[in-house]
């Protein structure tokens, strides 16, 4: 059943403007333009290339919204923000969530100011970035099974440290060979050894 159906075809001569429905509210303690109600979607806009094609917009419980598209016959359904100016993404409960169907792939977290990113295959293994006071920022990963969770860093070009110390923990080796034979360690305090 529908309610109203409104269906407007310009003429064939010059150049013409179609406007299906326009809403002006005002002067009002509060305005709304529109109020929908309903069960299932609120909103459905169809392709005028195909109709099999749209994009649908719902409202639930304790006002959960899911803006969703399909394309009929492929993937191709995507959904663009193009914005003339900024935007901004406000959750106050503090976590942005990217996922790839149902696999989560990242996590903005703003609480902890941390950006997560996850294994495509599970998400016990990730790598974080933290921000901390006066801007201290740490890189870590994390493998839920081992300790394969090697971080690597492969430019085209060179690694380049500017205006700070580089710091390894006493225990740690500074391979010079790929991480095999040669490298570089304390003997004890104030001497190195090499290796």
């Amino acid at each position: 059943n529908t309610g109203i159906n409104i269906d407007m075809v310009a003429a064939t001569d010059g150049f013409q403007t179609n406007t299906g429905v326009s809403i002006n509210v005002s002067a009002g303690d509060n305005n709304l333009g529109l109020a929908i109600t309903s069960t299932g979607n609120h909103l459905k806009m169809f392709s005028s290339a195909n109709a099999s094609d749209y994009c649908l917009m719902k409202v639930e419980a304790n006002g959960a919204t899911t803006i969703s598209t399909n394309d009929n016959d492929g993937t191709a359904g995507t959904l663009t923000l193009d914005a003339d100016g900024d935007i901004r993404l406000n959750a106050d409960n503090g976590t942005v969530d990217i996922y790839d169907d149902t696999a989560k792939h990242f996590v903005f977290d703003c609480t902890n100011t941390r950006m997560r990113i996850f294994d495509d295959t599970t998400e016990s293994d990730f790598l974080d970035i933290t921000v901390g006071a006066n801007g201290a920022s740490t890189i870590s990963t994390v493998d839920n099974d081992g300790t394969a969770g090697h971080l690597t860093l492969d430019p085209d070009g060179d690694v380049i440290v500017s205006g700070a110390h580089v710091k390894i923990d006493a225990t740690k080796n500074l391979y010079l060979d790929g991480g095999t034979d040669t490298f570089i360690a304390e003997h004890s305090a104030d001497y190195a050894r090499f290796s």
